[in-house]
């Protein structure tokens, strides 16, 4: 319910009609019904493109569907769209109100034989590519952030989308649902928060280029025109425990992954996908970037085990340089081995929480693979 029932309101006429239409709505057949923007942010001049979904899990939909564009509160345009039972579960939407720069809602109403069946709020931005250029600017002095040059003691938290696979800003988006959100935290004292992406990136990313696609920028910058809006920064994080490249495959166990620290072809992915990012928003003051949230190094399908070995060849191949590099000859190797038990200078760097038996056979192959190391 959209009020906070006043004492004595369960027992007026006002409430036995309200439960009766809860209890007819509830008796229908269910359904799904949502609005699309293709962008949640566009140009002045383009034409957002906008798609109602309406899907009766049972039977076949009709009715009509109401769409308003909104402003401030205010209605602009209004449209009443004829559901047609045999014409798909995708009605396109199209405003001819000229839209000048600032954000904007589409609530759009389902209704069958008068009687209401579905609601949904959505939204875009208009703004032109320079918007995001103005607002407080975060830094860091010494080992404390700034804004604006004072020192900033930030007040937050994560923010993510409560779509299905929210997490990220591939796919469809909410940019109502981020406004009423920071809405409520600027009311609420919230200052900075961090946002980025969770999941692996195969969604957004152009698998020949390995750089974002301009869907996953455009949802962006709609999250941060309200972030600006309500004067809180934000913290964009890239990875979540491992960078991840594609949509990697768990049930590989047989073979090490591919190691997301060291190996060039991921590291090459790695750095499309972030400058592709950065390269849009470099110049946004209150945007600050974190690579991995939580880092687990090296093996990704080992996260929050500390400093756990790969095994994969990249890694393998780093191991051997570094040993030859700290110790050059075998037997140094040997009695810098022999050693790393003992109560003397140990010149090993082993530790019982990281080190694996079973990685002995390395150094031998990097002993045996080259003379005198």
């Amino acid at each position: 319910m959209d009020f906070e029932p006043a004492n004595g309101y369960w027992r007026t006429a006002d409430a036995t009609a309200l439960i009766r239409r809860a209890a007819d709505f509830g008796r229908q057949a269910p359904a799904t019904f949502s609005v699309e923007t293709l962008f949640a942010t566009v140009r002045p001049g383009e034409i957002p493109v906008i798609s109602i979904h309406l899907r009766p899990l049972r039977g076949e939909a009709a009715g009509e569907v109401k769409v308003q564009l909104m402003s401030g509160g205010k209605s602009l345009e209004t449209m009443n769209l004829p559901v047609q039972a045999d014409g798909g579960d995708t009605i396109s939407v199209q405003f001819h109100t000229a839209l000048a720069a600032g954000f904007y809602e589409v609530a759009a109403t389902w209704s069958e034989q008068r009687h209401v069946r579905e609601f949904y709020r959505n939204g875009f931005w208009v703004s032109p590519a320079d918007m995001l250029l103005t607002g407080q600017k975060l830094g860091v002095q010494a080992n404390i952030l700034t804004r604006d040059g004072k020192p900033f003691m930030p007040v937050g938290t994560n923010v993510f989308g409560t779509e299905e696979n929210g997490w990220d800003f591939s796919g469809p988006r909410n940019a109502a649902g981020w406004e009423h959100d920071f809405v409520q935290m600027h009311a609420n004292g919230v200052s900075f928060i961090r946002t980025g992406v969770w999941m692996p990136n195969a969604r957004f990313v152009d698998g020949d280029l390995g750089a974002v696609n301009e869907r996953f920028l455009r949802n962006l910058e709609a999250f941060l025109l309200s972030a600006q809006r309500h004067g809180i920064a934000v913290n964009f994080t890239f990875y979540a425990f491992a960078p991840k490249v594609g949509n990697p495959r768990q049930d590989d166990t047989l073979n090490p992954a591919q190691n997301p620290f060291l190996d060039s072809e991921m590291l090459r992915h790695e750095q499309s996908y972030i400058r592709s990012t950065v390269s849009r928003f470099r110049s946004v003051p209150f945007l600050s970037w974190d690579l991995v949230n939580e880092p687990s190094f090296s093996n990704p399908r080992n996260v929050f085990k500390g400093n756990y070995p790969n095994n994969d060849p990249s890694e393998i191949a780093a191991w051997h340089k570094w040993l030859r590099e700290r110790y050059g000859q075998l037997t140094i190797l040997a009695d810098a081995w022999s050693d790393a038990g003992g109560t003397g200078n140990v010149r090993f760097d082993c530790h019982s929480s990281s080190w694996r038996p079973e990685l002995w056979p390395l150094w031998q192959s990097a002993s045996g693979a080259s003379a005198g190391l």
